[in-house]
């Protein structure tokens, strides 16, 4: 995407005619026959039907199901033979999916001299500005290893059929995170250990949290043992691991100031006592701020300076691309655009309940 356009309307012209512009046989006015070939996934219905009553959330709507079959059952070999007999061509926007499930169809349509417009894979898939299925989901469908799936979409990219952009938490972690300790700051709710934890998921790393605020000092430390006459401390389970892991410090500068000491030597040394963090293993913390009303001490210049802070803003426009992949039932996007109100705001100062941008 550029400028907000897709490929094909970045290279679209308007040309005004004058007034004695006629259409063949002297006619004043045109009349363009689109035809909409729609399909959705297997196992999926249109967020409309014609009944028009409301469903419980998450009930499957069989009656939209059938309305939306009809068309690509019946109704397109009608409307083929309506437009024969006319004599007539249109524009047939045609779901991908259908290549694959009635490819006689879509070569009927070619055939008869109609113009085949592309009109997504399929409904639910790819609907305008909304994110690609994940890679995982994208093989299974297509049966390919990832190397394939990445060169498509490398491929549709370069030509502007499609816009790649990574998600701004897991981009900005992959490439700092990996190199020196990160803080990331923001509401409560705004997706923090969702971030760290999808983060954690796509470099292969088991993620490990720690909630500062239900912490002791002894439980970072561990406990006193005895070995070969001579006393060391024993670091805990959850910590001590000999593969690789992300350590994720939830709620750190809500921790008592004698937990955020213990936690000097494991953000900066990536050590407690003799234990030593494996090697590629990363370390994460995450914390509110004061101005949200939550739960939030100084952190001292010491654990500070040892961080790179990253601060998190909502953004309702994220959100909505994001459900848009991930099964939110239509009725909320309606009910958002309706009524912009109701979309995330800050209420910095407020001890109220508030929405919040958490992805569940």
């Amino acid at each position: 995407m550029q400028n907000g356009l897709d490929a094909v309307a970045r290279a679209a012209r308007v040309t005004r005619l004058d007034r004695t512009f006629r259409w063949p046989g002297g006619r004043h006015v045109a009349v363009v026959l689109n035809v909409a070939y729609e399909a959705w996934s297997d196992g999926k219905a249109p967020g409309i039907g014609p009944m028009g009553n409301p469903l419980p959330a998450g009930a499957f709507d069989t009656n939209a199901l059938s309305w939306g079959g009809y068309g690509a059952t019946r109704g397109i070999d009608r409307l083929l033979r309506s437009l024969d007999r006319a004599g007539t061509r249109a524009s047939v926007m045609v779901s991908g999916v259908f290549g694959e499930r009635t490819p006689a169809t879509v070569r009927a349509i070619v055939e008869a001299g109609h113009e085949l417009v592309a009109h997504c894979y399929a409904q639910d898939i790819i609907p305008a500005k909304t994110a690609l299925p994940p890679e995982p989901d994208l093989e299974a469908r297509f049966g390919v290893g990832r190397g394939v799936v990445r060169e498509a979409i490398k491929t549709l990219a370069a030509k502007g059929l499609v816009s790649v952009r990574p998600r701004h938490g897991t981009h900005v972690l992959l490439h700092v995170a990996v190199v020196r300790p990160v803080f990331v700051w923001g509401a409560p709710g705004i997706g923090k250990s969702s971030i760290v934890r999808s983060f954690a998921e796509s470099l292969g790393l088991p993620c490990v949290t720690l909630i500062g605020t239900q912490l002791a000092p002894e439980d970072l430390i561990g406990v006193p043992e005895l070995r070969d006459g001579r006393s060391r401390f024993a670091p805990p389970e959850s910590i001590a691991r000999d593969d690789p892991y992300c350590l994720f410090l939830d709620e750190l500068n809500s921790s008592a100031p004698e937990v955020q000491k213990a936690f000097y030597s494991l953000i900066l040394d990536r050590r407690i006592g003799d234990y030593e963090l494996p090697d590629a293993s990363i370390v994460i913390g995450a914390g509110n701020r004061a101005s949200d009303n939550a739960l939030a001490r100084p952190m001292a210049s010491a654990l500070v300076n040892r961080l790179v802070h990253v601060h998190l803003r909502a953004s309702s426009a994220d959100w909505l691309v994001w459900a848009a992949s991930s099964g939110i039932h239509p009725w909320i996007f309606v009910y958002l655009n309706q009524r912009l109100a109701r979309r995330w705001a800050a209420e910095a100062g407020s001890a109220r309940a508030h929405r919040a941008e958490r992805r569940r």
